[in-house]
């Protein structure tokens, strides 16, 4: 057995071992909820024609997350100022994300919308 500082030479150590461990720590910072458990992200392009509002679908990778995630929503790029970002409907599938002009008038353009989804436990997504 060589070692250097007391660290084992790579070719005594087991590999098997290593990964073992590897899982059991990484399951015990998952169960803690220090690491989420599922996260996802994404972008939409929502477009405004002569309307206040309007949203489109985003459907989550599939069994990502076996409960609603949290999710949260910024506008990337567009031209609509006052417009506001929301997300609604929210499943373990998928949800809506909507775009709302914050004084309701009608207008017309089109915003990039940022989201993420994050389930930070395995039943539940606070934590």
């Amino acid at each position: 057995m060589d070692s250097i500082n007391g660290i084992p030479a790579l070719d005594d150590l087991d590999p098997a071992a290593l990964v073992g461990q590897y899982s059991r720590d990484l399951r015990t910072e998952l169960n803690d909820g220090r690491l989420p458990f599922a996260i996802a992200s994404g972008t939409v392009t929502i477009t405004l024609a002569s309307q206040a509002g309007n949203s489109q679908s985003v459907t989550f990778p599939a069994g990502r997350f076996s409960t609603p995630p949290i999710v949260m929503a910024t506008k990337q790029a567009g031209t609509l100022a006052k417009a506001s970002v929301y997300a609604v409907g929210v499943t373990a599938s998928g949800c809506s994300i909507g775009l709302y002009q914050g004084d309701g008038t009608s207008t017309s353009g089109s915003v990039q919308v940022g989201w993420i989804a994050i389930q930070m436990l395995p039943a539940a997504a606070e934590g």
